[in-house]
């Protein structure tokens, strides 16, 4: 997948490298978006792009 604009330089093999981890926090009266990013749209959006589906911790 590629952006108007932006050239991929490089593809680094997923073994050359510890896997990227996107966190977020959760602040006061936001559980609506981390509920959201753990639903089944945004998880099958994630998977579309390349992206591990997010589990609770």
């Amino acid at each position: 997948m590629q952006s108007n604009g932006i050239k991929l330089a490089a593809i680094a093999p997923s073994n050359t490298h510890t896997p990227f981890i996107y966190t977020a926090t959760l602040l006061k009266n936001s559980t609506h978006i981390v509920n959201f990013m753990l639903g089944d749209r945004a998880i099958s959006l994630f998977a579309k792009y390349g992206f591990t589906p997010l589990t609770r911790k």
